[in-house]
This record gives C-alpha cells, structure tokens and sequence, in this order.
C-alpha cells in the first residue's frame, strides 16, 4: 500500500468520525443559549452570601448595643463588674506578666556569653585621685 492510499483512508476515517459525532453533540448554540439562560434565572450565591453575612453583622451590632446597654447601667449603680462576679481572677499587670515562653529563652551556659562587668569610672577616679601616703606617716 502506497503513502497515498494510506492518507486517503486515514482521511476517510476521520470524516466518518466527524460525522458520526456530530450526531450526538447538540449545536452549539443551543448550550450557549441555555447557560445564557441559565446565569439570568440563578440567583447568583456571591450576593447571596453577602446577604447573610450583612444580616449577621446587624444582628451582632444589635446585640452588643443592647448588651452594653444593660452592663453600662449596673457599673453606674455600683455593680461589681461581670468578671468578678462570675469568680475569675483579675488579669495580670503589665508589670508582673511574664510569656509563656519566656522558659526557652533561658538557656544552660548563656552567663558565659555575657559581657564581662565593666568598672565605673568613680572607681577609677577615686584610685588616681589618693594622694600617696608616706610609709612613716
């Protein structure tokens, strides 16, 4: 068989093919139209969302005024403060905190890789500035 032949049968296969494909695929169109169609009728889950998240957040808005509201009239009579009453410890200082990890920060030998101490320049002024004594005084 010829590099012809063989082309040409190669071709007439493809077109059968094509052909025999063609009648199970709707046209195109067709699915254009229908996703157009489609996208106008669906209400579109981006804005959807947004919506409840936008209902949420008044709800949330709503609640804390109306919260604060109630808490802000029993400080002012005098009430003691909501963490206290439930029986929780007060919070720590500034000053007495210390991290959590403030552990792993201290490591074995780190006082080898200090500085060593200086000496104070009153220490040096006072050792020039002692008049000699006399040894027989």
């Amino acid at each position: 068989m010829r590099s012809g032949d063989r082309e040409r049968e190669l071709r007439e296969r493809i077109r059968e093919l094509r052909e025999a494909e063609r009648g199970t695929v709707p046209p195109f169109r067709a699915l254009w139209d229908g996703a157009a169609a489609r996208l106008h009728t669906r209400p579109r889950p981006r804005l959807a969302v947004a919506l409840k998240l936008a209902a949420a957040g008044v709800v949330l808005a709503v609640s804390v005024t109306l919260y604060r509201s109630f808490t802000d009239d029993d400080d002012a009579q005098g009430a003691a403060p909501p963490l206290l009453t439930v029986g929780l410890a007060a919070p720590p200082t500034i000053t007495s905190w210390t991290s959590p990890t403030a552990s792993l920060l201290r490591t074995p030998g780190a006082e080898l890789l200090r500085s060593p101490p200086t000496l104070d320049a009153s220490i040096l002024d006072r050792l020039t500035a002692t008049p000699a004594q006399p040894k027989g005084a």
